[in-house]
């Protein structure tokens, strides 16, 4: 009678248990991965002059990781930003245009006096207005000349190649000296914090799911250690074969002490 009596009794806290959801004891499969893996190109085709880091190596965000030959683009800005800082132009035509003024000025006073052709005192307007016009046009070359070195200026930073993400570099593709094109890949990086955790939970528990949750993962040996991670992702769409749907969990790794590509045990 006590036996059956303690059989009901475990019986009903398995119910329980599993009414509430996903038991202590009911660690999941998963998986831990980068939380984003970039491919490294370049955006225009040269040569590699450089390459600042290597497979393993740590990487910041905005750092220079690589810069192809940009002799020819150099020069290029060179050149631009003496036309762009050069002012003779604009100089030139505003002195004429107040010696212009001048005339114009001097020939409508004799003209009052009687002492000038109306033809000379339109002479000297139209030359006037065409002095104003040489100005502005100086004005708008030197402009020119600004956005061209602007625009020399980006052609150079397509030279230089930096890293989108704080990451770890997972393998180097390219050497110094090969060329690249718009398909290349030089290098392919990964960002380890925060970190994912994949999992597939049984359809089950579908509802009792939910972005925010706190969630153990713990690493399998020859690893070890416990971490606490959050729900970011719940599948809407589910994988009818296996009957299960996919979550996924964001574990910050701010120390880069755990591993990524690893496979792992995870409590809901």
């Amino acid at each position: 009678m006590q036996k059956q009596i303690t059989l009901l009794i475990t019986g009903f806290i398995a119910v329980v248990a599993s009414a509430g959801g996903l038991a202590q004891s009911d660690a999941l499969d998963c998986l831990i991965t980068p939380s984003e893996t970039v491919d490294i190109s370049s955006e225009t085709m040269g040569l590699i002059n450089l390459i600042n880091v290597d497979r393993g190596d740590y990487v910041s965000a905005g750092e220079v990781i690589a810069e192809l030959a940009s002799g020819v683009e150099q020069a290029n800005l060179v050149l631009a930003r003496e036309r762009a800082a050069d002012q003779s132009e604009i100089d030139q035509a505003q002195a004429r245009l107040r010696f212009l003024k001048g005339q114009e000025s001097r020939a409508s006073e004799l003209f009052a006096q009687s002492l000038e052709s109306r033809e000379t005192l339109d002479q000297a307007e139209m030359e006037r207005i065409l002095a104003e016009h040489a100005v502005t046009r100086a004005q708008v070359n030197q402009r020119l000349a600004q956005l061209e070195m602007q625009r020399s200026e980006e052609i150079l930073k397509q030279k230089t190649i930096i890293s989108p993400i704080d990451g770890v570099v997972m393998h180097r593709d390219m050497r110094v000296g090969e060329f690249v094109n718009e398909t290349s890949s030089i290098m392919r990086l990964a960002q380890i914090d925060p970190l994912y955790v994949e999992i597939f939970v049984p359809l089950d528990f579908y509802n009792q799911v939910a972005e925010g949750d706190i969630a153990t993962v713990r690493l399998r040996p020859p690893l070890s250690g416990d971490y606490q991670a959050i729900v970011g992702v719940v599948d809407y769409v589910m994988d009818a074969a296996s009957g299960t749907f996919g979550v996924r969990l964001i574990l910050e790794n701010p120390d880069r002490e755990i591993p990524a590509g690893v496979r792992c045990e995870a409590v809901l």
